[in-house]
């Protein structure tokens, strides 16, 4: 059983929709699961988020305040424990 009020690992889209101003439908409905609780990032996150940002020629100012959105939030790695999660909640 998963804590209701424990830590959540948040996916890129996620993550991305909380870097724009104007919030969606959608990224409200996420926000609602999230408040209050500890956020953790995904180490693929982390990755795909920088390299949209390099791709979409980001300038510095930017890419600055992205990682330090990046650095508040702990980044999790992914290990064998990780992967066995992960499936036991895609599979519920």
């Amino acid at each position: 059983m998963v804590e209701v009020n424990g830590p959540v690992v948040i996916d890129t889209m996620v993550f991305s929709w909380s870097l724009v101003a104007q919030q969606t439908e959608v990224s409200q409905r996420y926000a609602r699961h999230l408040v209050g609780r500890p956020l953790v990032l995904a180490a693929q996150t982390v990755a795909e988020v920088r390299y949209g940002a390099r791709q979409r020629s980001w300038g510095e100012a930017r890419r600055t305040a992205l990682e330090q959105r990046i650095a508040r939030l702990p980044v999790a790695g992914a290990d064998d424990q990780l992967a066995t999660v992960y499936a036991e909640l895609k599979y519920q």
